[in-house]
């Protein structure tokens, strides 16, 4: 029987369930099998933290402020809106419940569901641990319920269509003004602009593909209200930035905290801060805050007087807080229906201060790292859908094993493209030298790529290779694992690259940035302890460099071994995101002994032996 739109997202939505419950497990596990100091070092726990001050919220809720007394203080897992567990070590009593308002080095402030001061907060010294967050699953959960029941109307038609259920055409609307973009840019800001359903933008590095969609959104928002999104925040504020210096009028949704400052004046705490009726809210909450002190205010003699002038201030209080929440409500719809974009994460996009706002086109930015589930939040708030990625590139990070085998992690832009001819692909890339994108433009884009002329030449020199691949067999560089036995480095490996990479810049001693990539993050902190400390160097996993380029590329291979293991090097969209970010010389280092036998890297090889990229590691010893 032919499989249908409701069965697709059906068995979506229970492989979503198995990496709910994979995510809970794993965190539940570490939880509770580890001690306060191992819970420390994974940045799971805070401890010891004191009590500092407590007041009251824009609810009425109440919130305290703790700070870290002492001890080493490692990258944890705390952010802002994240549910927490505060309890005492030495009291077996329940865990209270909270969540993350802010977050410093030393001290974070926290919401509790209530309007009354817990039992003994201010006193001794608590723990505060990380709780499982489910918001986002609940959020997707949802959309996924209702992208899956709809049996009639246009959000069954974009559904339909996006999974290749239903055909649709694309039309082009002519523009004037796009002399300085390509023709592949041209077709795709026209195709959006003149289409009605669904259009997908297919952006390889490179490809100009954010000054595309900030054009099309620019010329669509003078007539259209326009939602924008993407799976993180950086992505976002990238985006936003963007629509900034091109004069759109955009309104940013997020929390002040995780919100770039270069966006933070597009944010709606900040324009709400700006506005009239910002006076009266705090004048509201101030006499709400002050009517709560007067009823938690100690008295001596508590008798019925004393209990009925406590309840009527907490009347009092919650009355004042109603209004200024009536008030504030007022003053966000009213920045909201003035914005000509909203832009938000996807899952911000469930929002509900957007629950009643409609939006003619959604913009889905670098879709490819999206979970399907959370793509389907802001599908469902718009007539129109344009989603834009590389599926070649980063994926979506999914936890568990199964989920990710049975199709979890294929991506919503992955099916589209799949299943449809009709992916608007930008194919003029404006980064590298020719030579560095050829063999990404071979193995994954079917050789469609065309580099600029300004850039197709470029080199350190006239002289200079664009690549090398620097084979390390046969020179006893084997890899180790890391102390926690969680990651891989290879120091030889390491101490090459840095030999190399001074030699380079001894030669080009005006090399402007350069950045150093390994898969292994026991890589990248043993080559930030060895190379000199130098701005014009970043060192990062491939996660870290995404979106981003550099002059030049050093990539760390680590794996060497007589198994021919190659580990999560086998992820081939990740190397291809590290390759494709040098701009003039990529140099990749690695044992082609363990790597030959895999058939990416043994392309690889010969693509460098092809070009004379290849050398040996002895040519660089001693």
């Amino acid at each position: 029987m032919e499989k249908t739109a409701v069965e697709e997202l059906g068995k979506v939505a229970l492989l979503l369930r198995m990496e709910r419950d994979e995510e809970e497990r794993r965190l539940e596990s570490v939880i509770s099998n580890r001690s306060i100091k191992e819970k420390k070092e994974d940045g799971l726990c805070w401890y010891p933290i004191e009590f500092k001050e407590f007041g009251f919220g824009n609810g009425g809720q109440i919130w305290v402020v703790f700070n870290r007394v002492h001890g080493d203080h490692p990258a944890d897992n705390f952010q802002t809106g994240s549910p927490v567990f505060l309890y005492k070590t030495d009291d077996a009593g329940d865990k209270l419940k909270a969540l993350i308002a802010w977050i410093k080095s030393d001290s974070v402030k926290l919401i509790f569901s209530t309007d009354e001061l817990p039992d003994g907060i201010r006193d001794g010294r608590w723990a505060m641990d990380v709780r499982f967050d489910d918001r986002s699953f609940f959020e997707m959960e949802k959309a996924m319920s209702e992208a899956i029941n709809v049996e009639k109307g246009r959000l069954k038609e974009i559904r339909d269509i996006l999974l290749a259920y239903k055909s649709t055409t694309l039309l082009r609307e002519a523009q004037h003004g796009l002399d300085l973009f390509n023709d592949s840019q041209k077709n795709a800001i026209e195709t959006i602009i003149g289409s009605e359903d669904v259009i997908v933008v297919h952006g390889p590095p490179g490809t100009g593909k954010t000054t595309t969609l900030v054009e099309a959104i620019r010329r669509m928002a003078q007539k259209e209200k326009i939602l924008v999104s993407a799976p993180s925040n950086a992505a976002v504020d990238h985006l936003t930035l963007k629509l900034q210096m091109a004069g759109v009028n955009v309104l940013r949704l997020g929390h002040p905290s995780r919100l770039s400052e270069e966006v933070l004046t597009s944010g709606l705490d900040h324009k709400l801060s700006l506005m009239p009726e910002q006076k009266v809210i705090k004048e509201l909450r101030k006499r709400a805050d002050d009517s709560r002190k007067e009823a938690d205010k100690y008295k001596r003699n508590f008798g019925p007087e004393e209990r009925k002038q406590r309840s009527e201030a907490r009347a009092e209080a919650r009355s004042l807080d109603k209004e200024a929440r009536e008030i504030s409500n007022f003053a966000e719809q009213s920045l909201i229906a003035k914005a000509d974009v909203i832009a938000c994460t996807l899952i911000g996009a469930s929002d509900r201060r957007l629950k009643e706002v409609e939006f003619n086109t959604v913009f889905i930015d670098e879709a490819a790292q999206s979970l399907e589930p959370a793509t389907w939040i802001p599908i469902l708030k718009a007539n129109k859908v344009v989603l834009a990625g590389d599926p070649w590139q980063l994926p979506p990070t999914v936890k568990s094993a199964k989920a990710a085998k049975e199709g979890l992690e294929i991506t919503l832009i992955e099916k589209a493209i799949g299943r449809s001819e009709d992916a608007l692909l930008l194919n003029e890339q404006y980064r590298m030298n020719n030579e560095i994108m050829a063999f990404s433009n071979r193995y994954f884009y079917g050789d469609k790529l065309i580099a600029n002329a300004d850039n197709a030449m470029r080199k350190l020199g006239i002289d200079e290779m664009a690549i090398e691949f620097i084979d390390t067999a046969g020179c006893g560089f084997e890899e180790s694992r890391s102390t926690s036995g969680e990651s891989r480095n290879n120091s030889e490996e390491a101490s090459l690259l840095c030999r190399h990479l001074a030699a380079l810049m001894n030669q080009y001693p005006d090399l402007a940035d350069i950045g150093v990539i390994s898969p292994y993050r026991a890589q990248v902190d043993l080559l930030d302890e060895m190379l000199i400390k130098d701005d014009r160097i970043a060192v990062q996993t491939v996660d870290g460099f995404q979106g981003q380029e550099r002059e030049v590329i050093y990539i760390s291979l680590v794996r060497s071994n007589d198994d021919g293991q190659l580990g999560f090097l086998t992820d081939y969209r990740r190397m291809n995101v590290a390759m494709t970010r040098a701009k003039k010389k990529l140099v990749v280092i690695g044992d082609s002994a363990t790597l030959g036998n895999d058939a990416f890297y043994a392309s690889f090889l010969e693509f460098c032996e092809e070009i004379g990229a290849y050398k040996s590691a002895w040519e660089f010893m001693g």
